[in-house]
């Protein structure tokens, strides 16, 4: 009877301890979706934009200092440009005193489409232009009035770099040369002018030889 009073008694001691004990279980995390937080996650910009449409301006263009592009950059592979470039007299007479020609003024221009690829998906590009470029070469002093016009297509690879700015403020530089396509030929008026070399020489010098392209651009790109 004594022992079975005992053991009555350790087992109800037993029993008090453990429902006196501190759980050591972790509390359980509420699943209420509401104490959840609802904030999105801040957008991020997207480094390779589908399409930006931008007009450059030379700073310093060669062989036509002025010069103005519209150009299109789709997703930071391919650019699509079109440009208008021009060469005033001021500028080309000067030029051709360096190759000792006088007595003839020349005024230059082109519209040219452009192509750019960008192969590592950022600034630098390969490219290359094709184009219709006018020279109109005229007699000065006191020589008799003449002409002498020549039209021709060229095509002018590069190679070169475009930064733009998450502000759209973009800069620009390329390099490369102008290559005639074909023999274009000359036309004098009057025609009777064709073997006055100075008028001949200028306008092949400018019309029909192999000249260096260099272009610093500024612009803005949308």
């Amino acid at each position: 009877m004594l022992i079975r009073t005992l053991a009555v008694l350790s087992f109800s001691a037993s029993t008090a301890l453990a429902q006196g004990a501190p759980s050591s279980s972790p509390p359980s995390q509420s699943s209420d979706p509401a104490s959840a937080s609802t904030t999105p996650p801040p957008p991020t910009e997207d480094a390779h934009p589908t399409l930006r449409v931008g007009l450059l301006l030379g700073v310093v263009s060669v062989p036509r200092p002025v010069n103005v592009e519209l150009q299109a950059k789709l997703w930071d592979w391919v650019g699509l440009g079109v440009s208008y470039t021009y060469l005033p007299s001021f500028i080309s007479d000067w030029l051709l005193k360096l190759y000792n020609i006088n007595d003839v003024s020349v005024t230059s221009s082109s519209w040219e489409v452009g192509l750019r690829v960008y192969p590592f998906h950022g600034s630098f590009f390969l490219g290359a232009n094709l184009g219709v470029g006018n020279v109109n070469a005229t007699t000065t002093g006191s020589q008799q009035a003449a002409t002498a016009d020549v039209t021709a297509p060229f095509v002018a690879p590069r190679l070169g770099g475009l930064w733009i700015w998450n502000s759209g403020f973009a800069l620009g530089t390329d390099a490369g040369v102008q290559i005639p396509i074909g023999n274009p030929q000359i036309h004098f008026e009057p025609p009777q002018f064709q073997n006055f070399k100075p008028l001949r020489d200028a306008a092949d010098r400018v019309g029909k030889s192999l000249l260096p392209v260099l272009n610093f651009r500024i612009g803005y790109f949308f």
